[in-house]
């Protein structure tokens, strides 16, 4: 991780380390993240992972009007100045990164429905659109996978709100230090013994 650089609206180095030793540690092979931003936690987890594919959202320019009042200054910033992926563009990891386009809510993701080892969600703060983003991400996860979720803190009620409303059927867990949650697909879901 020596190139970590952080920015505003990345997740920080220690959760970073979190993320890739939770890949590391499941032998990812399929890795999906909702909300690519610059493309720092994505070139992390393809470079940390090099047997993984990596496929990753977020919004084109012409999805910006109708969600613009949902987005941080930092997000509207970076997909207003085509920066998305920027990070891991010309990496040798790249080639091991699809970058997909749309608004993580209404894509299409029938082709990816439980295939992925690991799912990351990171978009929109927003009540709802964590809500579908998280929806989607039990859609894509395969049995024994794990999702997780970044900004889960009080700062952030959207995020906290939709990953609590899991908690009556899934055994989401907060890691403790950082604002990731994680739910290992593993463990028993709540109420069934």
């Amino acid at each position: 991780m020596e190139d970590v650089q952080y920015t505003f609206s990345n997740v920080n180095p220690y959760e970073l380390y979190c993320l890739i030793c939770v890949a590391k540690l499941r032998a990812t092979s399929e890795i999906f993240e909702i909300g690519t931003f610059d493309g720092a936690t994505t070139w992390q987890l393809a470079r940390h992972s090099p047997e993984s594919k990596v496929y990753t959202i977020d919004l084109a320019s012409s999805d910006m009007e109708e969600l613009r009042s949902d987005m941080v200054a930092s997000e509207i910033d970076n997909v207003c100045a085509n920066k998305v992926g920027v990070r891991y563009q010309h990496t040798p990891e790249q080639t091991r990164i699809v970058q997909l386009y749309g608004d993580s809510t209404r894509y299409n993701y029938s082709e990816y429905f439980g295939k992925m080892d690991y799912v990351f969600v990171d978009a929109c703060h927003e009540y709802k659109y964590v809500a579908a983003d998280s929806a989607t991400a039990l859609r894509l996860i395969r049995r024994g996978g794990v999702i997780l979720w970044h900004d889960y803190q009080r700062g952030w009620p959207g995020v906290v709100k939709a990953v609590d409303e899991l908690l009556n059927e899934h055994p989401v867990m907060h890691i403790a230090g950082t604002t990731l949650a994680i739910l290992d697909t593993t463990l028993r879901t709540v109420g069934n013994g």
